[in-house]
């Protein structure tokens, strides 16, 4: 990053055409790169392109120099030299050592996948992978916490085992923002990225449709068989795969690259990651009306909810869906994370600032005074709804029981999604 940094600074405002250096940019992943190597011997490399300034045709020599003999070496200087950046190399080391360390501590747990208290799964846009500036860090369901011991201090987070995990829950909640964190959880990140101690079993993999690819001898016949035109599912080709075809393909392709074998449920070990709003639904699930409508020997696809329990239950292979439909998966294999709405402590919240401003905000224009708070739940989206129940006197000494729902912006804005009085028992 320093490398691509000092290079691009390099180009004079007002000269000819050209005359600028470039150098690959990483992301915000740790991976091994071409751009800048070190050898054993501790020879530095570094790799980048010049276009040289120019007038018309003709290369303008006395820029170029400037740029190569003047420019340059002062870059390379700043870019390369450990310098002041002994301290920013030292988080880098101490970072990557940590997510390794939890990353293997997480498997031997029998875990597949590890998120942080407090990491930042949004990025900042669709096209960009920085951390978004306004997020909500991540809090893990009490259930699902755990603690690990790092070799640079410790960390509590969510810990997802291995089995079925349904992350559960309305539009704009989350899920694919979680999954697709547990997507590029397989790679180490970079200081300041958010997801430093956010890892996942390294061989998961995301699948999703890709309507038109191209499929060449491919075994779908766990998943799809029975076809109309007598398609050789056990060897599949085509060059305009259909969604569920092509994803059906994903799977056992992601299968076989993991196991290296055919027989990779069998005897083989992965984790699948899959999202509703990418997949082909005729895939995951056959409804009551289809299946009456279409008599199961008839159907070409057998849909992945019908699998799921003998998956879970022979242990060969862990997946993880994000869903906003219901899906009849729930047993006590399944880890189900719905939605986000997690009690809070009653005791602990009546000291909190930011509650006691959320039920000052409930009680203005109401003429309430609470006496007494029930419950609390909170659920993290944009921002943080507050659900509260609670016992109240009016101005005119009555008591009654209410229940509201508050939604507090990141930028700590409050407004009032319900508020009704309750009429039964509690």
């Amino acid at each position: 990053m320093h490398l691509s940094t000092a290079l691009k600074g390099i180009r004079e405002p007002d000269g000819p055409k050209g005359g600028y250096f470039n150098s690959d940019t990483p992301g915000q992943e740790v991976l091994r790169r071409a751009c800048v190597t070190v050898s054993a011997e501790g020879a530095v490399t570094a790799r980048f392109y010049y276009a040289a300034p120019a007038y018309g045709r003709s290369i303008a020599g006395n820029a170029a120099a400037l740029g190569v003999c003047d420019h340059l070496p002062q870059a390379l200087q700043w870019a390369l030299v450990w310098g002041d950046k002994a301290a920013a190399g030292a988080l880098a080391v101490r970072t990557k050592e940590n997510a390794v360390s939890l990353r293997s501590q997480t498997v031997s747990a029998g875990g597949v996948a590890f998120v942080a208290n407090g990491a930042i799964l949004p990025r900042k846009a669709g096209n960009s992978d920085l951390p978004m500036a306004e997020a909500v860090p991540f809090r893990s369901p009490p259930s699902m916490e755990r603690t690990f011991t790092l070799p640079h201090g410790t960390v509590t987070g969510m810990l997802i085992m291995r089995g079925c995990t349904l992350l559960v829950g309305g539009g704009f909640h989350g899920k694919s923002t979680l999954l697709r964190a547990l997507e590029t959880g397989v790679y180490d990140h970079r200081p300041g990225d958010g997801r430093e101690l956010v890892v996942c079993d390294a061989s998961a993999i995301k699948v999703r449709a890709e309507d038109g690819r191209s499929v060449a001898g491919v075994n779908i016949s766990p998943i799809i068989r029975n076809t109309p035109n007598k398609a050789n599912t056990a060897d599949f080709s085509t060059q305009n795969a259909s969604g569920s075809t092509s994803q059906a393909s994903g799977i056992q392709e992601a299968l076989e690259n993991a196991s290296g074998i055919q027989e990779a449920l069998e005897i083989g070990s992965s984790t699948l990651l899959l999202d509703e709003d990418t997949s082909a639904m005729n895939l995951l699930v056959r409804d009551d009306r289809m299946s009456a409508l279409i008599a199961s020997e008839d159907e070409p696809i057998v849909p992945l909810v019908t699998q799921v329990h003998s998956i879970v239950a022979a242990g060969s292979l862990s997946l993880s869906l994000s869903l906003s439909l219901s899906l009849p998966l729930y047993t006590p294999n399944v880890q189900m994370m719905v939605g986000g709405w997690s009690k809070q402590e009653v005791s602990e919240m009546k000291e909190d600032d930011t509650f006691l401003g959320v039920m000052d905000f409930v009680s203005q224009g109401r003429d309430l005074r609470a006496i007494e708070i029930e419950s609390i739940e909170t659920q993290v989206v944009s921002g943080t709804n507050w659900r509260v129940v609670f016992t109240a006197t009016t101005a005119g000494g009555e008591t009654g029981h209410y229940k509201t729902t508050v939604y507090q912006h990141w930028s700590g804005t409050l407004s009032l999604s319900s508020f009704s009085e309750l009429t039964t028992d509690l």
